[in-house]
């Protein structure tokens, strides 16, 4: 298997007609030009924990508190609050893993859009019940509105200073997914506490419901889009860039010994960059002694050639299978070794019609 990767090359550290201590002093220079102490190190590592955990820790202290919250409160416009914060403490979990891989993001986020949309569901359908019952207890705690106050006031600055990840929504559908059920859960509660219905039913009682199927409508609207942009990377569609047909002609007509049997071309998170693995058949004239050295030279011009033409790959892969340009061609087997073949395993069952004598065909390099 031929890998594009690019290898850094260490530059001499001295050069021999230097002397011992001249070259000693140069070697410190060159390669430690940024050297800080142990201590330094140490400081300076714990102020980035500090600087990506901190919002985090604050982020998941609110919802705590809002749970405890809402825990004294009846209203379902008041449990929706908590939706949005459940949601960012999933998505921003990723600061607690700083060296992991960059596709934890695309499971945090759908985690999160799934436990988002979880919520509005059973607030939703419990909504559409409430409708239909004549008396039901609807009240907001003073402890809520205090804890929604500070919810607004977190997000404001966590807006303000790009602490909360955009997921690819614009300012307005931004402001919408922080700010709608905090405002309505305040108007309501401002509602109830100052204006007194003659009919006798609350004025929250009898809006609550309305307002939290609305506002369950919206809110979807704008996080279902979101999942619906990480399902592709999930199923490793192929990117919209790459038409395989064209680049298949593409190889053959600069490489006529070469055929590609088989490519995988997905995409990969966070930006437009795929990646490409290829199965291809190169055709060499084995009777020539340097055969090896010239389909060496061969594959490495073309992954070469390759680069030039997915430009926006992030990494190709060549699996070649080196055959005799005298001997008759075979078919392609997903199969990693001889012996997997010849004793006809799991992932070899799709091509049980390829018999030992056609593998023994095969070289490699």
């Amino acid at each position: 298997m031929f890998t594009s990767e690019v290898h850094a090359v260490e530059e001499p550290r001295c050069t021999a007609r230097v002397d011992d201590q001249r070259c000693q002093i140069s070697t410190i220079t060159k390669v430690n030009p940024g050297y800080k102490p142990a201590t330094t190190r140490k400081v300076s590592v714990i102020l980035t924990m500090v600087q990506a955990w901190t919002p985090y820790l604050i982020l998941l202290s609110l919802a705590i508190a809002q749970v405890c919250a809402t825990l004294q409160t009846h209203s379902l416009v008041a449990r929706l609050v908590l939706c949005d914060t459940t949601l960012f403490v999933i998505v921003m979990a990723r600061r607690l893993f700083t060296k992991a891989q960059e596709n934890l993001d695309l499971f945090l986020r759908l985690a999160g859009v799934i436990a988002f949309e979880a919520l509005i569901f059973v607030n939703f359908t419990h909504g559409l019940e409430v409708l239909f019952v004549e008396h039901h207890d609807t009240h907001m705690s003073h402890i809520f509105v205090i804890v929604t106050l500070f919810d607004v006031a977190i997000k404001t600055a966590f807006l303000t200073f790009g602490v909360f990840p955009t997921l690819g929504l614009t300012w307005p559908r931004r402001a919408v997914l922080h700010y709608l059920a905090s405002f309505t859960a305040l108007a309501l509660a401002a509602l109830d506490y100052f204006y007194k219905n003659p009919s006798g039913v609350s004025y929250l009682a009898r809006f609550d419901p309305y307002c939290c199927g609305i506002i369950c409508i919206l809110l979807s609207c704008i996080t279902i889009p979101i999942m619906i942009k990480i399902i592709p990377y999930l199923l490793g569609d192929i990117p919209v860039s790459f038409n395989v047909s064209e680049f298949t002609k593409t190889v053959q007509a600069k490489f006529p010994n070469v055929s590609c049997r088989h490519i995988h071309a997905f995409r990969q998170w966070p930006n437009d960059n795929f990646e490409v693995i290829m199965h291809v058949e190169v055709s060499v004239d084995q009777t020539n002694a340097d055969w090896r050295t010239h389909t060496q030279t061969l594959i490495q011009q073309m992954q070469s050639e390759l680069k030039g033409i997915l430009v926006k790959a992030h990494r190709i892969t060549i699996e070649p299978i080196i055959t005799n340009s005298n001997a008759s061609r075979i078919d392609w087997s997903p199969c990693k070794e001889r012996l997997c073949e010849t004793k006809n395993m799991t992932c070899c069952e799709p091509h049980k019609h390829l018999q030992k004598k056609t593998c023994d065909k095969v070289d490699s390099l």
